[in-house]
């Protein structure tokens, strides 16, 4: 599950290449949490571009707000199957969050490169651009915080990602991203 990311500076001066309103990237250094507005990379004819997107497409049965969608049923879900096949986005985040059972956050950040790329898909819902994160079983970095994890798409694979609808299925199996957790944990002790 992925229910918090971070956009540092860096990573908001490396979107301006893309923006399509850069007045709404001037904001962004920031947390975004679910129903937030932030900036989405989505392919365009000439070249990606990034718009402003609210995290979590509503529920058209019984109401609420779905933020994430798994990996292993994109494309039976009804709410997701056109999205996966052509609304294909990119997350740009410099770090994401997450909470092990003991409510103790830890930030988890590449490995290898200054940013990360969230797999997303996106739709029109009530003439608004909406977005889910894709999920998917957690490696062995993310396993001791949860059981799910975001699917982070290589810095390589943007352009197949966004553009390539034959590449997805493959993409969402083999593409890995090395992750490195940063966690603290006080111990409180009865002895102070």
């Amino acid at each position: 599950m992925c229910s918090r990311y971070g956009i540092n500076k860096k990573l908001t001066n490396w979107m301006h290449h893309y923006a399509s309103e850069r007045r709404f990237l001037e904001t962004t250094s920031r947390d975004i949490h679910p129903t937030d507005i932030a900036p989405v990379l989505v392919g365009r004819p000439l070249q990606p571009i990034i718009i402003p997107m609210i995290w979590g497409m509503e529920r058209k049965c019984n109401g609420g707000l779905t933020i994430n969608a798994r990996v292993e049923t994109l494309w039976e879900r009804p709410m997701f199957s056109y999205s996966i096949h052509s609304q294909r986005c990119i997350l740009p985040a410099s770090h994401f969050y997450e909470w092990d059972v003991d409510k103790h956050k830890a930030t988890f950040y590449s490995a290898e490169d200054d940013f990360l790329f969230l797999a997303g898909i996106y739709s029109t819902d009530n003439d608004s651009n909406r977005f889910v994160i894709i999920t998917q079983p957690a490696d062995e970095v993310m396993l001791p915080v949860h059981e799910r994890m975001p699917v982070c798409i290589p810095l390589s694979l943007l352009q197949d990602w966004l553009y390539d609808n034959t590449a997805t299925k493959k993409i969402l199996a083999t593409a890995t991203v090395p992750l490195v957790r940063k966690q603290n944990i006080q111990q409180l002790s009865l002895w102070q």
